[in-house]
Parts: structure tokens; C-alpha cells; sequence
């Protein structure tokens, strides 16, 4: 499947060229290759997604996996975003988009950094 991604990719950006050098608007095709070989990519990922959940549900942190997967699509949707932008010409909102991921990445993780802080003051107030 690799292969095959890699492939197509190196035929779209050969594509892409000759029609930039033709004087055609190439954004379509950049839009289209780049949400089929990310839509690819996100498949092939699929059995780590499933392998995540099983090792954290035999642990009984299914929160912690939950949230490792949310985490993750927002990572993976965060950077589609970004290169859409890029792809068109914007770059600066492509940067905007990536900060907000990384903001909603550290509001995912805000209930569990409130746990474990939580955890270290209950540890001190032991001592």
C-alpha cells in the first residue's frame, strides 16, 4: 500500500508540473491528491488505532486511550489543514490553523495534567 501511495504521489507531482508549466490552474489536482493520500495514509493506520485500544482497555485506562486517539486525529487533521492552506498560498493561515491544533491538543490533555497535579499536591499534603 505504501508503494502505491508513494507512486501516485510522484505521478500528481509530475502531473502537477506539466501543468503549471502549461499555464493550468493545478490547485484542484494538489486538493484531490493530497485528500485521497491522506485518506489512504489515515487507513493504513487502522490497526495501530485498534491496537492502541486494546492494550489500553486490558490496562483499564480506556480514558487514556480515548484520548490518545482523539489526540491523534487532531495532529493528523491539524496538519491536512495546514497543507491545504499552504498548498493554496497561505502560508499564515496555514501557521493559524496549526496553533489552534496545538490549543485544542493541550485542552485535551487539561483533565488529566488536573489529575495528576491533583495526585502530586494529595502526595505532598502525605508527607
Amino acid at each position: 500500500m505504501w508503494l502505491r501511495l508513494c507512486g501516485g504521489a510522484l505521478l500528481c507531482a509530475i502531473a502537477i508540473v506539466l501543468l503549471k508549466s502549461a499555464g493550468s490552474t493545478v490547485i484542484p489536482l494538489q486538493w484531490t491528491a493530497t485528500v485521497v493520500l491522506t485518506g489512504a495514509s489515515l487507513l493504513m493506520l487502522s490497526p495501530v488505532i485498534a491496537w492502541i485500544n486494546d492494550l489500553c482497555r486490558e490496562q483499564g485506562m480506556s480514558e487514556l486511550s480515548a484520548l490518545m486517539i482523539k489526540g491523534l486525529g487532531v495532529a493528523l487533521l491539524t496538519q491536512f489543514c495546514a497543507d491545504l492552506c499552504r498548498q493554496s498560498g497561505e502560508a499564515s493561515l496555514a501557521g493559524s490553523v496549526e496553533l489552534a491544533g496545538k490549543a485544542e491538543l493541550l485542552l485535551l490533555c487539561l483533565p488529566i495534567l488536573r489529575d495528576l497535579t491533583d495526585m502530586a499536591r494529595n502526595l505532598l499534603d502525605g508527607i
